[in-house]
């Protein structure tokens, strides 16, 4: 028999032109910008809007602005409301800052109350836009915050803007031009993804970010415009002590990570829903969420997430880096630059996969069988999203009986069985055979490292996937021995062109992403 992919064309249809300096253009911004910019939204009754929220935001504004969507106040004046509300102490105001815009290394700056505690923290933020038609200064009157809803265990997103410089700001308490950036990209389908609040550099050195005064910053002194450095708005904002870290930001967003997963795990407690379930294993296989990795200064030194997946880590393997979870590159050489803003696997998707194995709904085992298909690409693997993709179509076309089960979680290895199989065409017979990657009770996993590789390509071609059976422990040598290869000299060429591809790619499906810098033009 002779076989042939029947994988989705995902990865090449998705990489769209990018400006040479990897910026996007217009006509790729109809959703959202990462800046989420967009016309006010008179709500009409905002009481309506805010009725059983129960959150600060929404207690703040039913006392403030009562049923008028219109509020007279500034970013000052609306964090005054707000550290009265929380109750939060106002030494505990912290400004982080992001350069974020694509177009402008312009600061994105996001505030926080209650800093000193990071469970506290996660439940509000207040952030200001980025660069709109070369503003000299921060927008005082064009601002969003969310707040967390502890009832019913979600963010909620709300947009502050004025239509002119002296005129009242517009409150939209549902902007959704502004939330497709904090939920799926634009390759996969909406709705099993929660809102998110957003750091794409959960790691040192945040190139980026403000790392002052705990460390020193990589790129920000290089890359800010210094004339805002002195802008009044600014320069109110980040003054003396409001100036925060970015190690301290790293602290709150992994606490608002915790809640928003908490939240999406509790899924599991359901009645068996196929839907549901199918939504709770996409980040397994699709890449819902992206983080950035970037080499620390000119050390060599960078997270293993930039080739190999964190979940990993989650093993009993024996290796070094499964400790530390750092690779160490050759000191930068002359004609070289550091790695800068390598997207690797969403820190949100690995604790949805953490949660399901610490909560039993999937054993280390099922993950690893995952994790090791296409395992030298941690990051947009389209061969395992596309399993997603398939294995999702045949469920609902067919779905399990759901009578004997309880609950979701009972329904999670049931779905997951489905989705580790893989659709090829037998050119013979003119019919689809579907590979399982995960027998029952088979001891091996599928040790395959590329499936760009033609040689992997012709195995499934001709049914050979027998070929790439294994034990895990030869997985965790072949694993380490790639580990070791990626380390020697000469290899950051190699990895600065996987930064390259995935930069493209994280460029022209994540709108949050921000800029990645020096990649050249993206092929169309």
């Amino acid at each position: 028999m002779k076989f042939r992919h029947a994988i989705l064309l995902g990865l090449v249809a998705g990489i769209v032109a990018c400006g040479s300096d990897g910026s996007d253009s217009d006509a790729n911004n109809s959703t959202c910008t990462g800046k989420c910019d967009g016309e006010n939204n008179d709500n009409g009754s905002l009481l309506a809007t805010l009725d059983g929220r129960n959150d600060p935001i929404a207690a703040y504004l039913r006392d403030y602005a009562g049923d008028s969507p219109i509020i007279e106040q500034d970013y000052r004046g609306f964090l005054d409301g707000m550290i009265e509300q929380t109750g939060c102490a106002p030494s505990t105001e912290k400004t982080f800052v992001i350069l974020m815009s694509r177009r402008r290394h312009f600061p994105r700056n996001i505030v926080t109350l209650c800093s000193d505690d990071p469970a506290k923290a996660s439940e509000f933020f207040m952030s200001t836009q980025s660069d709109v038609g070369g503003l000299a200064d921060i927008n005082a009157k064009d601002y969003k915050a969310v707040a967390w809803d502890a009832t019913a265990r979600k963010y909620n997103l709300y947009e502050f803007k004025a239509d002119s410089e002296d005129g009242p700001l517009f409150v939209d308490a549902d902007p959704q031009h502004c939330a497709s950036c904090h939920t799926e990209p634009t390759n996969l389908e909406p709705g099993a993804m929660p809102f998110t609040p957003i750091m794409n550099e959960l790691t040192n050195p945040w190139t980026l970010w403000n790392a002052e005064p705990e460390f020193r910053s990589h790129r920000f002194d290089e890359l800010i415009d210094p004339d805002l450095l002195d802008a009044p708005v600014y320069s109110a904002m980040t003054e003396g002590e409001k100036l925060g870290a970015a190690s301290q930001f790293e602290s709150i967003m992994r606490s608002a990570l915790e809640k928003t997963v908490g939240a999406r795990l509790r899924i599991r407690r359901n009645a068996p829903n196929v839907e549901e379930t199918l939504g709770l294993l996409r980040p397994m296989f699709c890449d819902e969420s992206v983080n950035y990795a970037s080499e620390n200064h000119d050390s060599g030194e960078i997270s293993t997430a930039a080739i190999v997946d964190d979940s990993m880590r989650h093993t009993d393997w024996a290796y070094d880096w499964i400790n530390d979870g750092r690779m160490r590159l050759d000191s930068v050489q002359a004609g070289e630059t550091p790695l800068a803003v390598m997207p690797v696997r969403g820190e949100a998707a690995l604790q949805v996969e953490v949660g399901l194995v610490t909560r039993r709904a999937l054993t280390p085992y099922d993950v690893l069988r995952l994790r090791s298909i296409d395992w030298q690409r941690p990051v947009f693997s389209e061969f395992r999203c596309d399993m997603y993709r398939q294995g999702s179509a045949r469920i609902l076309a067919d779905p399990p009986d759901t009578t004997a089960m309880s609950r979701n979680s009972d329904l999670v290895p049931v779905l997951f069985a489905e989705l580790m199989k893989y659709e090829v065409y037998d050119e013979d017979s003119d019919e689809t055979v579907v590979w399982d990657f995960a027998p029952e009770g088979a001891e091996t996993v599928y040790d395959i490292p590329d499936v760009t590789d033609p040689s992997v390509d012709e195995a499934l071609f001709y049914g050979l996937t027998e070929d790439y059976e294994t034990d895990v422990e030869t997985l965790a040598t072949n694993i380490e021995t790639y580990f070791d290869a990626m380390q020697e000299s000469g290899q950051r060429s190699v990895l600065e062109e996987e930064r390259r591809r995935r930069g493209c790619f994280a460029l022209a499906n994540y709108p949050s992403s921000p800029d990645v810098p020096d990649i050249g033009a993206c092929a169309e």
